[in-house]
């Protein structure tokens, strides 16, 4: 067992592994790793000056800063996938000191165990849909020709009101056809998936993607399923892109959609 920290570090602990799996070995890092019976916390120690009160504040709202600890802190997860399952902790999860972590190690241990027996085997898949608006609203209108916005000529009161009808027509049209299209694609990946979550939709800013983003999903996948997984997504992406749908995978990640209280 490592030594208890003194008052001037905390304990920054990146996920949760059995025992007896391999450790990440990472030059120049001070581990205070924990273990108990059955499950392991990946930890380090970390100068409390720096990692406590207003100065982790000021350091969460540097975006430079958060975006290079969330890489270490997910290289770190990755190489523990490498060995066997994991349970990612949330980005800066701190413990006053290695007792503390041992004590919620030991409050949680059988929860714990738990997760990480469902975790084995599997990795988590990122499947994100985004849509043409301009292509989607033109397969509308090739499939119903007088949901057109042009197919009433004249300037006319009543003119003008069908238009905007079929304006409204034309919405409905392509919201139905967008929402089936996500539907379908949902059904597909919950037959290829362990499980399945459907994360909030993504704004442009946050995707960093100019088309509309219309299903954000995570699979957790069997490892030996992931190449007949990847099979139906490029059949499944090759079929939509014609109707104006792009299908874009990612990862494997950690498994953070299906152990997201497990670690916090």
């Amino acid at each position: 067992m490592p030594p208890g920290p003194s008052s001037d570090s905390v304990v920054y602990l990146y996920g949760i592994v059995p025992v007896g799996q391999a450790l990440p070995d990472r030059d120049g890092a001070e581990p205070a790793h924990v273990a108990l019976d059955s499950v392991v916390a990946l930890a380090d120690l970390l100068p409390a000056e720096s990692f406590t009160g207003a100065a982790l504040e000021t350091r969460l709202q540097d975006v430079a800063w958060v975006s290079a600890q969330a890489r270490l802190h997910t290289t770190v997860l990755g190489q523990a996938m490498e060995h066997g399952p994991v349970i990612p902790a949330h980005l800066c999860t701190l413990f006053s000191s290695t007792s503390a972590l041992r004590e919620f190690l030991v409050q949680n241990e059988e929860r714990l165990q738990g997760t990480l027996e469902r975790l084995r085997g599997r990795r988590e898949w990122g499947v994100k849909l985004f849509c043409d608006e301009e292509r989607v609203r033109a397969r509308c209108i090739a499939v119903d020709p007088e949901l057109s916005p042009g197919a009433e000529p004249g300037a006319s009161g009543a003119a003008w009101l069908l238009r905007k009808r079929r304006d409204a027509q034309l919405s409905e049209r392509m919201a139905e056809r967008i929402e089936q299209t996500g539907e379908a694609v949902l059904d597909e990946l919950a037959a290829a998936a362990a499980e399945l979550r459907v994360r909030p939709i993504l704004t442009e800013a946050a995707s960093g993607v100019a088309e509309p983003m219309t299903l954000n999903a995570a699979i957790l996948v069997d490892i030996e399923a992931e190449a007949a997984l990847h099979a139906t997504l490029e059949r499944l992406g090759s079929a939509l892109e014609d109707d104006g749908y792009r299908l874009v995978l990612s990862g494997p990640w950690p498994p953070f959609s299906f152990s997201e209280e497990e670690a916090s």
